[in-house]
Formats: structure tokens, C-alpha cells, sequence
């Protein structure tokens, strides 16, 4: 009956929102809070709104943007130990985050976190790929609700923007570069780049820029998020009742 929880690291890191969003803004940044060194400072020609910035100083502002913004969805995979894990969520500030994430080859689940608490709810090609296609008839279709301390907090912190800007390096690193991007949904943008990592970050040039797309800049990269209904009205509701299972039934 502990099949779930078996599978539950599987998904970590690379499945969860904080995880995916992490690896892609620390990669390009390692600079919250600091401006690039004047070795790597280049100024944008093209660009108007961030013309006189640094790349490490468009990307504090886009952090600090990204920090404050009410709403925003990600959506987009990861590629981690030759798996490719999938994530659309979308996070409310001070409340939580709803949406689905995915592996390949195990399948989904959908979830919801809000003020505190968490569920989640398998696909049945999920548990039909941990073996636990007998577990179908209690829970297919069910939300379960995680109780454990350590479980619940694994995925209730995945939305809160401390976790998503967090774990970023406080001082610069070397290699960050900046440059004209691309139209992205209709808007200009400035990318940013890191050699040492490998990554790049797309954000609107604009005097309050958003990060709009977060990809790997290596040639065999898969890495891609994208980033959108930034300040959306939105509202997370818990599962229906009838519809969730007490995961402690289960390890959580």
C-alpha cells in the first residue's frame, strides 16, 4: 500500500515546479541581488527600456519582479537523468499553486497546494507503472491528501517565491551576457545568458521585465519553461471532499 509514496522521489527534483524553475533561473543567474562584474557588464544596442542595464541588474530586477508578482504560470520540461519530466502550474501568491506534472514513461499527477496543505492526484498509468494497478479501485480518479510533516512540505513550498529565488547563489558568476531576444507573445525581449551554465533567460524589455521563457543554451538542451499570466485573477479551492482519499492510508 506504500506504492505511492515509493515512486513520490521519483518526481524530485527535476518534476517540481520550485525544482525545474530553480535549476533554470539559478543556472542563468547566480546573482540574485548583485550586479554582473564590470568584466561582463555589456550594454544592450538594440534595446530602449533596458538599455543602460547589466545583465546581472536585469536579472535582479526580473528576480525581484517575478518575487512580487501576484500570479504567474509555468509551463514547460525538464530533462534530468535521461527523463523527461513535464510541469504546467500555476502559483497564487500567498495561497498556493494547482496544475500537473508529468514523467515520462510514469506518468502524471495533478496538484494542488493551498495555505499549508497539499494533494495530489495520480493517473492510473501512474500507479499501473509502480505496480499498483490493484490500488485502481479505491484510487483511481481521488485526491489524496498528505498529512506526513515532510511529505506535505515537499510540495507545499514548491509555489512560495522564497523557494523559487531562494536557493540562488548570492554572488555573481562570470560568463553572464545579454543581448536582443526574440518576440515572445507578442513582446520584445532581452536575453540573458550564462556560459557557465549553459542557460538562458528571456525577459521583457521593459522597465519592470518578466521572465517570460527559461531554456538550456546547449545544442542538445531540452530544458524550456515558459512563463505567463502574470498577475491573472485567479483562485486555488481545495479538492472536493467526496473526492479525497486520507493519504496516511497510504505512507503520507
Amino acid at each position: 500500500m506504500h506504492v505511492v509514496r515509493r515512486v513520490i522521489p521519483k518526481f524530485r527534483p527535476a518534476a517540481t515546479f520550485a525544482a525545474a524553475v530553480v535549476a533554470g533561473v539559478a543556472g542563468v543567474a547566480g546573482v540574485a541581488g548583485c550586479g554582473s562584474s564590470p568584466g561582463h557588464a555589456t550594454m544592450l544596442k538594440t534595446s530602449d527600456s533596458l538599455a543602460g542595464k547589466t545583465a546581472g541588474q536585469i536579472l535582479t530586477t526580473a528576480l525581484a519582479d517575478f518575487r512580487e508578482a501576484s500570479s504567474v504560470k509555468a509551463a514547460g520540461s525538464v530533462v534530468d537523468s535521461g527523463q523527461t519530466f513535464g510541469v504546467s502550474v500555476a502559483q497564487v501568491k500567498d495561497q498556493g499553486c494547482t496544475g500537473s506534472m508529468a514523467v515520462s514513461g510514469l506518468g502524471s499527477f495533478q496538484l494542488v497546494t493551498l495555505r499549508g496543505k497539499a494533494w495530489i492526484k495520480p493517473s492510473d498509468q501512474f500507479y499501473k507503472s509502480q505496480g499498483g494497478a490493484a490500488l485502481l479501485p479505491l484510487l483511481s480518479g481521488k485526491w489524496l491528501a498528505l498529512t506526513k510533516g515532510s511529505d506535505r512540505e515537499e510540495f507545499t513550498g514548491l509555489c512560495t517565491a522564497s523557494t523559487l529565488t531562494g536557493t540562488i547563489a548570492s554572488s555573481p558568476r562570470p560568463g553572464l551576457r545579454k543581448s536582443a531576444g526574440p518576440v515572445i507573445d507578442g513582446q520584445s525581449t532581452v536575453k540573458v545568458t550564462s556560459s557557465a551554465a549553459h542557460a538562458a533567460m528571456y525577459v521583457t524589455d521593459s522597465a519592470t521585465p518578466e521572465i517570460l521563457r527559461i531554456t538550456g543554451s546547449g545544442p542538445d538542451s531540452a530544458d524550456h519553461l515558459e512563463f505567463s499570466r502574470y498577475g491573472a485573477p485567479a483562485a486555488i479551492t481545495a479538492p472536493p471532499a467526496a473526492d479525497t482519499v486520507d493519504g496516511r492510508q497510504y505512507g503520507f
